[in-house]
């Protein structure tokens, strides 16, 4: 029982550090943004991303270096499936998401683009050092597209009366209980798997990436609230793009990932279809509205339902 009850004290006090240093590295992040006039899609693509994949990584890089594969890939796949599933979904359905031409003709694709990659790398049951550099040399060049397009000139500077140093500090602070709370969630989240006798690559694909997405979904939410629905939308995709190049490239460029084939029936196929119904979604009057929003958070459900099916 002691047992039970210390795994459930580590997932609760990691989701409280990932939520509230999410809060802080993004308010951090988009108001340095917005101080040097940036526009609001590349922030949600850029700095809100980053911040809010920084869980994954920091949760995907303790899982390879203590050999725990199934754990490592299945979080980045299974992350990509929440962040679409369930957390745009749920904020569509609150507030409609209007998608600009860019979105669907270049950020979308770009992601559904690396979404075959990693899916093709997979099937070798092992990601490898050769494969994340080359994740990587695509996170560069996505990096460099959002460079190019990272200043609008529609967009004004907004006066920000927190100085940049404290905004910096609250950056680092967030960054920092990221790490922590990755790392608090993921040993109780293993715990709590062999305790149940679950899979542990069914439990990454599923508790460990709510988990690990918590602060996309308080990003996304936040930004829906204050009338910013690019920030959100470009959350969402940059998140993915994240964990796929730069947090599958950087974990395997530094520790190879062996996975199992479970994932590349299960996982892969999933988050590639999810990522492949963005597009006439997007297209339907140029929006993600409620019913858009309905279907993918019904799909998510049933896809959780079935995870956790094939368990019995």
């Amino acid at each position: 029982m002691g047992i039970v009850l210390y795994s459930v004290f580590l997932v609760a006090a990691g989701i409280l550090l990932l939520t509230k240093g999410a809060d802080w590295l993004v308010a951090g992040s988009a108001a340095i943004a917005r101080k040097f006039g940036v526009s609001s899609m590349i922030i949600g693509l850029t700095l809100v991303a980053f911040g809010t994949s920084a869980p994954e990584l920091a949760a995907t890089l303790v899982s390879a270096a203590h050999g725990k594969g199934d754990i490592a890939f299945g979080n980045i796949v299974g992350s990509n499936i929440c962040n679409i599933g369930l957390i745009l979904g749920i904020t569509a359905i609150i507030k409609p998401i209007e998608v600009d031409r860019g979105t669907v003709k270049y950020e979308i694709p770009f992601m559904i683009v690396s979404s075959l990659i990693i899916y093709t790398f997979a099937f070798n049951l092992r990601i490898t050092r050769w494969m994340g550099f080359i994740l990587l040399s695509c996170f560069a060049i996505f990096l460099y597209y959002c460079a190019r397009n990272a200043l609008n000139p529609e967009t004004e500077k907004t006066e920000i009366e927190d100085s940049t140093f404290r905004l910096v500090l609250y950056i680092i602070i967030g960054g920092i209980g990221l790490v922590l709370g990755a790392e608090l969630f993921l040993k109780g989240a293993v715990n709590i798997a062999r305790i149940l006798g679950i899979s542990e690559a069914i439990i990454s694909l599923s508790l460990v990436a709510f988990g690990t997405s918590l602060p996309e979904l308080s990003a996304s939410l936040m930004a829906t609230w204050k009338k910013e629905p690019s920030i959100a939308l470009g959350n969402v995709i940059g998140s993915n793009i994240f964990n796929i190049l730069l947090v599958g490239g950087a974990t395997a460029t530094i520790c190879p990932i062996t996975i199992s084939s479970n994932l590349i029936t299960i996982g892969l196929p999933v988050m590639l279809g999810f990522a492949l119904l963005l597009i006439p979604f997007a297209l339907t009057k140029r929006q993600i509205g409620r019913w858009e929003g309905g279907a993918f958070l019904i799909l998510y459900i049933i896809y959780i339902g079935w995870l956790y099916g094939m368990k019995h």
